[in-house]
Parts: C-alpha cells; sequence; structure tokens
C-alpha cells in the first residue's frame, strides 16, 4: 500500500474542502465562540455558569471568559448573578443571540439539504459514517473518550 500517496490525496481534498465557504459554514457549528451559542442554545431551560461551558466544551475558563467578553460585546448573550450562589454569573442567549444561531443553523441546514440532493442520502450517510469512524479512531488513539 502506497501510504504517502494516499496521505498526499487525502490531504488535498481536505485542503479543497477547509477552502470552500460551505463548508466554513458548517464547521461554524464546532469552531469558537459559536460553540458556545450552540452550547446555550441547547441548554436555555438550564442555569449555564462560564465554568459549566468550559468542563462541557473542553475549553480553558480564561479562553471561556474571553469568548463570553466578545459575545456580550456583540449583543448575542448577557450575563446575570445566580439567586442560588450570588458568587456565580448565569449566561445566556439574547433575543439577538437566538436569531444570530437561528439564522447561521437555517443557512447550514439548507446547504446539507443541497448536500444531499446532489450525493444522495445513501452516499451522505456513508460519508457521515466514515467521518464517525476517523473520529473514534483518532479518539482511540488519542486516549480520549466519547462522553
Amino acid at each position: 500500500m502506497n501510504h504517502a500517496g494516499i496521505f498526499e490525496e487525502f490531504a488535498e481534498a481536505l485542503g479543497r474542502a477547509y477552502q470552500m465557504e460551505e463548508l466554513n459554514l458548517l464547521s461554524d457549528f464546532w469552531k469558537g465562540t459559536f460553540r458556545i451559542l450552540t452550547y446555550l442554545c441547547n441548554h436555555q431551560e438550564e442555569e449555564v455558569y462560564p465554568a459549566t461551558l468550559s468542563d462541557a466544551l473542553h475549553v480553558s475558563r480564561s479562553r471561556i471568559t474571553s469568548s463570553l467578553a466578545s459575545l456580550q460585546q456583540k449583543g448575542l448573550i448577557e450575563t446575570e448573578g445566580s439567586q442560588k450562589d450570588g458568587r456565580r454569573v448565569i449566561v445566556r442567549l439574547t433575543e439577538a443571540g437566538n436569531a444570530f444561531y437561528e439564522r447561521k443553523r437555517r443557512d447550514a441546514l439548507q446547504y446539507v439539504q443541497r448536500l444531499t440532493e446532489q450525493l444522495g442520502e445513501e452516499n451522505l450517510a456513508e460519508l457521515t459514517r466514515l467521518v464517525n469512524l476517523c473520529v473514534d479512531v483518532a479518539e482511540k488513539n488519542s486516549g480520549r473518550r466519547k462522553k
């Protein structure tokens, strides 16, 4: 097996994919501050603290603090003191944050719909299976476990 040739072809394909605007639209969901918005959107009925975000997203507390300041400055989140524990701060989406998240989510879903129409459901399901397999192997090799 020609591992070098396979690597070159794989690296070239990934490089082309990362240059696509549409893939960047999807990748927003797992990168940077958008991960915080996604978490907050999915946990709106809970009290979410900065430490909760840090633990759930595997991001340092200082990075979370910086990201929250940026999101708050943009009007996408708000913070308030916890009534249960005055030392803690609760983080939640603003209406603008919810609207921003939903707009990005809608755009991403439209892209996936177009992709499904062009690739077909079976091929997209196979691609998803292979990506999950790659992640599983990478997690196993790195010692990280799925939660």
